[in-house]
């Protein structure tokens, strides 16, 4: 009796437990060296990757087996909310909430996924692949119970494209330390020249050296607001990396204040005017030449 008792308790656990909800999530390639990403390529000029919870991720390389590593670029797709008073909240996916009909790939063409916001809305991501570029985009498809104007935004993170030596390391002698100031001098010396380049949407040109205390969020360098952005740095042997916004959107950058671009990168925001992009068919490309 005391047997048959434990497994009827042992059948209603197991049927209990196959019937629990997964968490929610954009399925996952289930093998190397796209282990647990719903997308990813690696085409002759450069790497993206798309992780399960949304995440999009960007290696300028050719030769990186994934997207991850010291000199990717990172994007969160948001909604953007704008307050009466004129604040802007950002408003964060939650991986949760994660839908696709689309099964996960090795092979991007044309990949499109959907999620909730925190707050309730809705956004829809688009990514696509033309000419070995990468287009990603994305609208608001449910504004949820919030009756203020929202947007669609990637949020986006550079690399430290050249972290200075001994970072973070106390304990080495006055030698090893000497050492690598030495080291860390003559690689300044070699950067002297490297400029991060912007075409603002006033058709100007703004070089601004990475090597400099900068504040990229000044008018005097993002002005009314970015087309284009243009990476010619030695840590990609050669190759320019190209961050560019298509019609009716834009770039705002910004980074620590007074701080050079070399040793903490900079952030980023890609985001379409709702008004004129209405039908959400705006891009920013990410490219490599």
């Amino acid at each position: 009796m005391k047997t048959q008792h434990r497994l009827a308790v042992l059948g209603l656990s197991l049927f209990v437990y196959t019937v629990q909800p997964a968490t929610a999530q954009l399925p996952s390639l289930d093998a190397a060296p796209w282990f647990g990403y719903f997308a990813g390529e690696q085409n002759s000029r450069c790497t993206l990757g798309i992780s399960s919870q949304g995440e999009i991720i960007f290696n300028p390389s050719d030769d990186a087996p994934r997207a991850t590593g010291g000199r990717s670029f990172r994007m969160r797709p948001v909604i953007e909310e704008i307050t009466p008073a004129g604040r802007v909240v950002v408003r964060e996916l939650d991986p949760e909430t994660l839908s696709t009909s689309q099964p996960a790939t090795n092979k991007i063409e044309k990949v499109v996924y959907t999620g909730k916001v925190k707050g309730g809305a809705t956004l829809e991501v688009t990514v696509e692949q033309s000419r070995n570029n990468f287009l990603i985009g994305g609208r608001v498809v449910d504004p949820g119970p919030s009756k203020n104007p929202q947007r669609f935004a990637l949020i986006g993170r550079s690399p430290k494209f050249y972290a200075p030596y001994g970072q973070g390391n106390k304990s080495k002698s006055e030698e090893q330390k000497a050492q690598e100031e030495k080291r860390e001098k003559a690689m300044e010396l070699r950067l002297k020249d490297e400029t991060l380049q912007l075409k603002l949407l006033d058709g100007k040109r703004v070089k601004q050296l990475i090597l400099e205390p900068a504040d990229l969020a000044s008018a005097p360098v993002s002005g009314p607001g970015i087309a284009e952005i243009e990476m010619d740095f030695q840590i990609y042997r050669g190759r320019k990396v190209f961050l560019t916004a298509s019609p009716n959107s834009s770039f705002s950058l910004s980074n620590a204040r007074s701080q050079r671009i070399y040793k903490n990168g900079f952030s980023f925001v890609w985001r379409a005017d709702p008004e004129k992009d209405t039908d959400g068919k705006a891009r920013m490309a990410i490219s490599t030449r």
